[in-house]
C-alpha cells in the first residue's frame, strides 16, 4: 500500500478540478476546498488512514486548505490542475474509493449547500470563533494561526460522515435509486394520475 499521508492535497485538488470539470471562480473555489474537507473526513472513517498531510483553516465559508490557494489564485498554475493529465496510477486503491464515494455523495451539490453542511462542524465553529478579532466591539480581522484546526479536534466531525456513508452505502434500504433518486418515483406519480389524486 502507498503512504496515502504523503501525498500533497494539491494532488487530490487536481483530481477533483479534472472529475467535477471546475473552473478557478469563487464559487468553484469554495467547492473544491468544502471537497478536500469531506474526502478527507470520508478516508479517515473508511481507512483510518489521513488522505493527505496539509492543515485545515476555520475561514468565513468553511474548512478550507491554504496551500492550494496559489494554484486557485494563479491562472497558469490553474491550468496545471486543469489541462495537465492526471496519472490515476499514482492513487492507491483506497484513494480512488473515497474520491469516488466524495464525487458520488456531493457532485450534484452547488458551493452554498457545501458550505452550509461544513457550518455544521463544531470544530469549525470553535477555531473560526477563537481566530476573530475584536477591538473595543469592533471585528477587525483573524488571526491564522488560531484559525488552524488540529485534525485530532475532527472526531465528531468523523462520526457525522460515518452517518452519511452509511445512508450511501443503504441506499435501496432507505427509498432511493443509486443516483439519490427517490425509488419507483415514477410509478408512484403514474398511479396518482390514474387515480385522479394527480
Amino acid at each position: 500500500m502507498s503512504d496515502v499521508s504523503s501525498k500533497p492535497a494539491s494532488q487530490i485538488a487536481k483530481w477533483f478540478v479534472q472529475n467535477f470539470d471546475l473552473t478557478n471562480d469563487f464559487c468553484d473555489q469554495v467547492k473544491l476546498q468544502k471537497l478536500l474537507f469531506f474526502s478527507w473526513l470520508i478516508h479517515k472513517s473508511k481507512f483510518d488512514e489521513s488522505l493527505f498531510d496539509d492543515m485545515f483553516y476555520a475561514f468565513e465559508n468553511g474548512p478550507v486548505v491554504k496551500t492550494i490557494y496559489p494554484y486557485l489564485c494563479y491562472d497558469s498554475l490553474f491550468s496545471s490542475f486543469k489541462d495537465e493529465p492526471l496519472d490515476e496510477t499514482k492513487f492507491s486503491e483506497n484513494e480512488k474509493e473515497t474520491l469516488n464515494t466524495a464525487y458520488e455523495i456531493f457532485h450534484k451539490m452547488d458551493w452554498e449547500e457545501l458550505v452550509e453542511i461544513s457550518h455544521e462542524s463544531p470544530a469549525w465553529i470553535k477555531f473560526y470563533n477563537d481566530s476573530l478579532i475584536f477591538e473595543d466591539g469592533v471585528f477587525k480581522g483573524y488571526h491564522s494561526e488560531k484559525a488552524q484546526i488540529p485534525k485530532e479536534e475532527l472526531k465528531t466531525e468523523l462520526q457525522m460522515i460515518e452517518n452519511v456513508l452509511y445512508v450511501y452505502e443503504n441506499l435501496e434500504e432507505f427509498g432511493y435509486n443509486a443516483d439519490g433518486s427517490v425509488e419507483n418515483e415514477s410509478e408512484s406519480v403514474e398511479g396518482e394520475k390514474q387515480d385522479g389524486s394527480g
